[in-house]
């Protein structure tokens, strides 16, 4: 389904974005073109970045497996790393299944051990260093870096992906509050 959809929208997206340009009120033209613009150019960011840090991830627990001597350090690294666009999935997909390739080739703990140190300190690193280094936008007002702080890595649940999510969230708001606006005037 996904990529016949992805096909259609691909396809016809000039049309879409003719048409839902057509609906807009032309007192809030202007207003809702910003609002779209600047959020369609924070989710590029957010995923020029994701993309980064889960190329560096993959090479980090490649080179770390690597090292321990799994033998299909290259496979099992990168495919954590591709994963681990949802996170924790890479984490977990790459723990269980290092973890089962190091018991079937070595035969004890030790190198278990070995491979939660590398997965572990593949977290560590992209959550300390290489997310908050590739997807920050520095121009961002210290009340911005406060709700950052609040809404963002500290709750599991809540998680907003370093406050791209938070910046979309506050456009969309106030496109609806345009919207708004607009209908009831």
């Amino acid at each position: 389904m996904i990529p016949v959809v992805t096909f259609y929208l691909l396809r016809d997206w000039d049309h879409l974005v003719a048409r839902a340009r057509e609906l807009i009120p032309r007192k809030y033209e202007v207003v809702v073109t910003h609002l779209t613009k600047n959020c369609d150019a924070v989710l590029a960011e957010f995923f020029r970045g994701q993309l980064l840090v889960m190329l560096a991830q993959g090479v980090f627990y490649s080179l770390g497996l690597w090292v321990i001597g799994l033998e299909f350090s290259l496979l099992i690294g990168l495919s954590a790393g591709l994963v681990s666009f949802v996170p924790y999935l890479g984490f977990i997909v790459g723990i269980v299944i290092a973890g089962v390739a190091a018991l079937m080739q070595f035969h004890d703990v030790l190198h278990i051990i070995y491979v939660l140190i590398v997965f572990g300190a593949g977290q560590m690193l992209e959550g300390m260093v290489l997310t908050p280094a590739i997807n920050w936008r520095p121009h961002w007002s210290a009340s911005s870096r406060s709700d950052i702080c609040s809404y963002g890595r500290g709750t599991i649940i809540w998680s907003f992906r370093d406050a791209h999510c938070f910046t979309c969230c506050r456009n969309s708001y106030r496109l609806v509050e345009v919207f708004s606006r607009a209908v009831f005037e």
